[in-house]
């Protein structure tokens, strides 16, 4: 299913800029060989270089690949489920504040918007949150109360207490509050 989906164009801008860093890993089922973590990666790796192709540009995208040998069938499955299932993203408090060592170490916000894979604009939403939104409503949205889409909404509001205010009065608000 996860093969049918389209990929995102951030993600694509990212491998188009730096390749694919972090090598596949393959096995063989029944002397076949199957991509057991990284099929993005390659899909994303032959839509750059159709495109490479088509516009006369070399060098192609090379992937790399790690072989597992002596893997029963059993343990390529739940390496594949593993890979696509146990992965955590970042919060919204880790993404910024990588942004903010990205940046220091002067990175441009549009390069920040490939490596992130967003739009600059959310690079921008982003640090515009991180300038305006009082703590109280970073701890809500880093302990999972509020979300993080509601509290860059609210971090709009100028006055630091209305700013408050209007967070308590969204977490006393049933249904409101963010599900687990």
């Amino acid at each position: 299913k996860r093969l049918e989906k389209p990929l995102k164009e951030g993600f694509l801008a990212n491998v188009g800029r730096d390749g694919v860093r972090t090598p596949i890993i393959i096995a063989k089922i029944d002397d076949v060989p199957v991509v057991i973590d990284g099929k993005s990666r390659v899909r994303a790796a032959r839509a750059e270089n159709r495109r490479r192709v088509s516009l006369g540009q070399i060098p192609l995208i090379k992937v790399r690949c790690v072989m597992q040998r002596d893997v029963s069938q059993l343990a390529i499955m739940g390496a594949m489920i593993s890979s696509n299932n146990a992965r955590q993203d970042d919060d919204l408090a880790d993404q910024i504040e990588k942004l903010k060592i990205y940046l220091a170490a002067g990175a441009s916000e549009a390069d920040a918007a490939i490596s992130f894979s967003v739009k600059q604009s959310t690079i921008r939403t982003w640090l515009d949150y991180d300038d305006h939104a009082v703590d109280e409503l970073k701890e809500l949205v880093k302990g999972g109360t509020v979300k993080a889409s509601t509290a860059m909404e609210l971090a709009k509001i100028k006055d630091p207490d209305e700013q408050r205010a209007a967070a308590s009065r969204l977490i006393a608000t049933p249904g409101n509050q963010q599900q687990s």
